[in-house]
């Protein structure tokens, strides 16, 4: 009797981890709803926490201001995030951090000019499952993940 032998890849899956790649995907926060005692609000399918974050006013630029406040995206769903694009409107310097466990990763300071602009972010290689932004005046327009 002959006996096959089957290559192990035959037998299992090349990726047993419950988090699953994604294709590049921007968040809108124009046209969100929230208000100073909302705590929580979800986006296109992603959660965020906040504090002292709210919609922007009439007569602002489109987005989720913190005046001073804190967003933080929730990431712990995604893996192989390579990069991260913040669109924002800046009048004091935000602080980015990127979150594993609630333990800072990577702290990005930014030191740009006020007015428009977008912050990208170098996360590859790097495991993190949230991302937490900080200002004392700051409108978040989007947030791009690759």
């Amino acid at each position: 009797m002959a006996l096959m032998a089957l290559p192990l890849s035959l037998c299992s899956k090349d990726n047993d981890d419950p988090k699953q790649d994604f294709e590049p995907v921007t968040i809108s926060l124009e046209d969100v709803n929230i208000g100073t005692t909302d705590t929580s609000f979800s986006v296109d399918g992603f959660n965020f926490k906040s504090e002292g974050s709210e919609t922007t006013p009439e007569n602002y630029v489109d987005g989720i201001g913190i005046w001073p406040g804190t967003i933080e995206l929730d990431l712990s769903s995604l893996n192989n995030i390579s990069k991260i694009s913040i669109e924002l409107h800046n009048n004091s310097d935000p602080e980015i951090s990127v979150l594993n466990n609630g333990i800072v990763v990577k702290d990005f300071i930014s030191d740009i000019e006020g007015g428009p602009t977008t912050v990208q972010l170098d996360v590859g290689g790097l495991t993190i499952d949230a991302l937490k932004i900080f200002s004392y005046e700051a409108i978040i327009i989007s947030i791009k993940l690759e």
